[in-house]
């Protein structure tokens, strides 16, 4: 049990929000059955759907993974940008949280060896371990935040490569200036 205490904090939340979006029960074939046969009915899945079966898995499993799986290679950098940047933010809240605590317990033991150096009350390192716990916390949901944000653009972006982008379509602003008639014309 020491050894997981010791262990990087960071990784071990990596690893929970890993383990908490990842759908490996989704992911493989199962075995059909005549009851879910006759729910789902005996269609095959089109290649338009397995793609974004696929890449909607691949984004759970792997941050970044459902981006480049799209080709939309520019924004994976992002996606690991906001996961580097929560998992230190989440590390650097549980260095203060821990500093402040041991500090505490410094301040309120009867140790005379021991000594508190940041010079502040008992309170006030109270309210400083509250304060970063709380900020560790918000940092672990923050983290779970921006992997599901790449599953959701991952999939959104799996779902519109095949959107009719043709010049067909558009949309103009007209205002006529003396029959006072403004308005939006669609066209496709």
């Amino acid at each position: 049990m020491a050894v997981w205490c010791k262990g990087s904090f960071a990784v071990r939340c990596l690893l929970l929000s890993f383990a908490l979006f990842c759908p490996f029960l989704n992911a493989w074939p199962q075995a059909t059955d005549s009851l879910t046969t006759a729910i789902k009915g005996t269609e095959e899945r089109t290649e338009q759907q397995l793609r974004v079966h696929r890449n909607t898995v691949w984004a759970s499993c792997l941050p970044g993974a459902g981006q480049i799986a799209n080709r939309k290679y520019w924004k994976a950098p992002l996606v690991w940008a906001g996961m580097a940047y929560m998992v230190d933010y989440c590390a650097f809240n549980v260095r203060q949280f821990r500093a402040a605590k041991e500090n505490l317990r410094f301040e309120t033991d009867s140790d005379p060896t021991t000594v508190n150096t940041t010079g502040l009350t008992a309170i006030a390192l109270e309210e400083s371990a509250v304060f970063y716990r709380r900020n560790r916390d918000l940092a672990i949901l923050g983290i779970m935040g921006v992997h599901l944000l790449s599953i959701l653009d991952a999939n959104v972006d799996a779902h519109l490569m095949d959107f009719d982008v043709t010049n067909d379509l558009k949309a103009t602003l007209f205002c006529e200036p003396f029959s006072a008639q403004a308005g939006i014309r669609l066209q496709w």
